[in-house]
């Protein structure tokens, strides 16, 4: 526990982090098509979910000079 939330590291080896890829064109790509599968009310249950998401701190936005090392699918 950190600050009375549940922190979890990286769910492969430690050594593998090193052969990631950024994969962000793959994330942005399966976005944008999950959002224009979407119904009005399913993309605004998707759009309050992860504003829950941050505003209860389980998320959070990266500054726009940081670089992550890759992007997660969801």
């Amino acid at each position: 526990m950190l600050s009375g939330k549940y922190v979890v590291s990286w769910l492969w080896k430690p050594q593998a982090q090193k052969n990631l890829a950024l994969n962000k064109a793959l994330c942005e790509t399966r976005l944008c098509r999950k959002v224009r599968k979407m119904m009005p009310e399913e993309y605004t249950a998707y759009d309050n979910q992860f504003k829950t998401l941050l505003k209860e701190g389980h998320i959070e936005l990266l500054p726009n000079d940081c670089v992550p090392q890759t992007f997660l699918l969801h």
